[in-house]
């Protein structure tokens, strides 16, 4: 299986100031306390949500599973295994399941800025586009076919498999590259998102409230 690249665009305000207290609350302490918090203050969200870019994973029957499970109403098990009378979840599962499910979900729907006027999300993984792009940016193939890696902060609450963020420097640096190259006629490279990516960089490099976030899923 072959890995999936993305951009996001990324507000820092709700994930330094709500989500990652939350999340660091339960890694040091256990008390999930927190994280219902903002699960519930999620579900009202979800419906809107759901109509626009990045539409999110999280449902509100996933939500209240979430809420069920780390309220210790409902058994989780990671291996999937069948709960007999009395089992409750275990300390690691529990890890488990809000490192790669509960924390990502909210994630993506306080962190993901949908009001910009562009699509925050950004698939750097279509053929058309990138081939276009390695042809006329060096500097893009380098970063996107792992020549050069990006040097900003590892979010501790990842999305996908592994996330990074870029740099100033690299989003500056990112954003002078789109500028530069002709836009294509293609209308296979235009339909993967040329323009938006465009806007989507353009608006990391511009707005100091926004910073741009590698994915790999």
């Amino acid at each position: 299986m072959g890995v999936d690249v993305y951009i996001y665009l990324f507000d820092p305000q709700p994930y330094e100031g709500s989500l990652l207290p939350a999340y660091q609350t339960f890694v040091d302490k256990g008390d999930t306390g927190p994280l219902v918090k903002l699960l519930r203050e999620a579900i009202p969200q979800l419906d809107s949500l759901s109509t626009g870019y990045a539409k999110p994973d999280l449902s509100q029957k996933v939500s209240e599973s979430y809420i069920a499970t780390l309220t210790g109403k409902q058994y989780y098990s990671s291996l999937a295994k069948e709960p007999k009378e009395g089992d409750v979840t275990t300390p690691e599962d529990m890890r488990i399941l809000v490192s790669e499910q509960v924390a990502p979900n909210l994630l993506e729907v306080f962190c993901i800025p949908r009001n910009l006027g562009v699509n925050p999300e950004q698939s750097m993984s279509r053929t058309a586009l990138m081939n276009y792009l390695y042809s006329q940016s060096r500097w893009i193939e380098d970063y996107f076919t792992g020549s050069k890696q990006v040097t900003g902060k590892v979010p501790e609450v990842k999305l996908g498999e592994w996330s990074q963020f870029f740099s100033k420097d690299e989003v500056e640096a990112f954003d002078r590259e789109l500028s530069r190259i002709q836009r294509p006629t293609n209308e296979e490279v235009l339909a993967d998102g040329f323009d938006n990516l465009r806007a989507v960089v353009h608006a990391a490099a511009t707005n100091p409230n926004v910073r741009l976030l590698l994915v790999y899923t």
